[in-house]
């Protein structure tokens, strides 16, 4: 959660310092297509995870 709450100043500035050089409504659009690849990659690493079969070993226990 630390991490979480802590990124979004640094996120902020870094995305008022680039809407400097370029206009607000490109920002913006830039934002919304990056959320929409990231989006797509973890759907994508989702669907491919291989899932490892847990198996259990025998445990014996000595009095």
């Amino acid at each position: 959660m630390m991490a979480y709450q802590g990124m979004i100043p640094v996120g902020s500035l870094v995305i008022g310092y680039i809407s400097h050089f370029i206009e607000t409504r490109t920002t913006v659009a830039s934002q919304g297509i990056i959320c929409l690849i990231s989006v797509a990659f973890y759907v994508y690493y989702k669907s491919h995870k291989k899932v490892e079969k847990v198996t259990m070993c025998p445990i014996t226990y000595k009095n």
